[in-house]
């Protein structure tokens, strides 16, 4: 039986202090796809381009960029974009389903978004689950904790620490605004 690590990183600041939160998924011994819905908005229409990324490289590589601003948003827009996360946990999933998550992507990247529903947690909750076989108990559902920081923390587990929310700025740092 194969066993490979699903990731779920946290960024706990934004937006305004609710969390949002990214995937990775191991592929081979160190070769890890990561990234997430990275939108900022409220609703944007099904079928519509969303800003979400989904990187490739090793275990490190996951970790550096996590960290960071800068990733391609997938959808062949040269603009890179996204959040630093603070903190990530990983759960070994058996016989992972490496296409079902890389098409679960796909079907994210171009799937709008809505923060009631179609958002950050929604979709890590989603890639992971197809990553585990469709199964819909490796994580705790969404509906159930609507705060992304909420979802996170009821994951099992203790999480490893990354960096610490003074170093990611304020709102407009992280955005690229003011203060960045």
């Amino acid at each position: 039986m194969a066993q490979m690590q699903a990731a779920m990183f946290i960024n706990w600041t934004i937006p305004v202090g609710m969390g949002h939160t990214g995937w990775g998924f191991q592929a081979a011994p160190d070769k890890w796809y990561f990234g997430g819905l990275e939108t900022a908005g409220v609703w944007i229409g099904p079928g519509s381009q969303n800003n979400t990324n989904n990187c490739i490289g090793t275990f490190a590589d996951m970790i550096r960029v996590m960290k960071g601003t800068n990733r391609p948003n997938g959808g062949g827009d040269p603009k890179k974009g996204g959040y630093p996360y603070h903190e990530y946990k990983l759960k070994t999933v058996n016989n992972p389903n490496l296409n079902a998550a890389l098409n679960k992507v796909m079907s994210i990247r171009c799937g709008g978004y809505n923060l009631h529903g179609f958002n950050c947690c929604d979709a890590v909750f989603n890639v992971i689950k197809a990553y585990d076989n469709n199964n819909d108990t490796t994580l705790p559902w969404p509906s159930t904790h609507w705060a992304p920081r909420s979802w996170y923390s009821a994951i099992p587990g203790k999480g490893v620490f990354m960096q610490p929310e003074s170093v990611t700025g304020g709102m407009f740092a992280q955005h690229g605004g003011p203060g960045s």
